[in-house]
């Protein structure tokens, strides 16, 4: 790594510690088929043999993994179910070796108590849901949403993590372009690169062919099998050797064979 923070000298790599939490969406909702059922099989969150980043992770340090990424979710839903889980003053937070959060776009609708809410994002790609639902998602954007109050209330949620969290090693990373200029406020190791220019990069079409395949997205974390051990490579690599500071993701590394992914959302992003 090539900081641009100092270099916290970080003890022993296993000192008192035996926990790994990710939190956030569907980037990080995908994990190990046995942990899965350990926690309750939950339909928001998918158990795969398939190895991916977050279990690769867990398996290098031979930690217990603390689930809390939920597809479709905002970032107040997992950080409540987090934060429900774990009271911020227990010492049960002495007990984590990292936290790794992906956070994601600021939109989504901020609701816990409704499970079937938060997956319907404001993208409009895959509303899911009951036609009630979706009515009531529709006039929500339509009638009650306030972007401005929505990127206050997230950049709320980061200098709160900056407070609670200081004291862990921290590793963060960007789902959607859109948090991307509140990274100065995060503590920790802090990579800028979206992960979905990684997720969009492996995806080949016409604008309306890839929309719909990011629509009925199969793959878990929204990566190849190859991409998810790269990207397990980098955080295992953040840990070991900690370093906080501002980072961009090594992309020469992932397979993206679309090379105009780094447009996504704004730009032509489709190579056909």
């Amino acid at each position: 790594m090539q900081p641009n923070g100092q270099t916290v000298n970080s003890g022993p790599r296993h000192k008192m510690t035996s926990l790994i939490g990710f939190i956030g969406d569907s980037f990080c909702a995908s994990y190990g088929l046995g942990d899965w059922r350990a926690h309750g099989s939950q339909t928001r969150q998918k158990g795969t043999d398939t190895i991916t980043y977050t279990n690769r992770v867990i398996r290098h340090f031979n930690h217990a993994i603390c689930p809390y990424g939920f597809e479709g979710a905002s970032w107040w839903h997992s950080r409540e179910r987090f934060i429900q889980d774990f009271d911020w003053r227990s010492k049960e937070y002495n007990e984590f070796l990292a936290l790794i959060f992906l956070h994601t776009e600021h939109s989504r609708i901020n609701c816990l108590n409704n499970n079937d809410l938060p997956k319907l994002g404001h993208s409009g790609l895959d509303p899911g849901g009951t036609v009630e639902q979706q009515q009531a998602v529709a006039a929500h954007y339509r009638h009650l949403y306030d972007d401005k109050f929505h990127c206050w209330a997230q950049e709320q949620w980061f200098r709160e993590i900056h407070r609670r969290f200081s004291h862990l090693k921290t590793i963060h990373l960007h789902c959607f372009p859109d948090t991307v200029p509140l990274s100065h406020l995060l503590p920790g190791c802090v990579y800028t690169t979206p992960l979905i220019h990684i997720s969009v990069g492996e995806l080949s079409g016409t604008e309306i062919e890839i929309s719909k395949q990011l629509s009925r997205d199969t793959r878990y974390n929204h990566m190849s099998q190859y991409n998810n051990q790269v990207l397990a490579d980098v955080i295992i690599d953040a840990i070991d050797n900690y370093t906080p500071g501002t980072y961009k993701l090594p992309m020469e590394k992932f397979n993206r064979p679309n090379a105009n992914a780094e447009n996504f959302p704004h730009g032509t992003y489709w190579n056909k």
